[in-house]
């Protein structure tokens, strides 16, 4: 199998998150594609929709008017 340099880098950076080696990468990846279960869009869109404000009380922000922008503007001055 021949994959591009850009599939490689991705493929590795997968690996590297899942804690495998390229190999068990691609070998998941066959797996999922060619398994009998098609993939549940509706049930992937109940978790994401049930998940939805889950952390909500643990996301804050201090910041006041302005200060988005500001904070933007420093790290991306462009």
């Amino acid at each position: 199998m021949h994959l591009n340099d850009a599939q490689i880098v991705a493929l590795d950076a997968m690996a590297s998150r899942q804690g495998v080696s390229r190999a068990d990468a691609v070998q998941r990846l066959v797996d999922r594609a060619i398994s009998d279960s098609p993939a549940d869009t509706g049930a992937d869109l109940t978790v994401i929709e049930e998940s939805f404000g889950a952390m909500r009380d643990a996301l804050t922000s201090d910041r006041g008017p302005g200060e988005r922008a500001a904070h933007l503007n420093r790290i991306d001055p462009s």
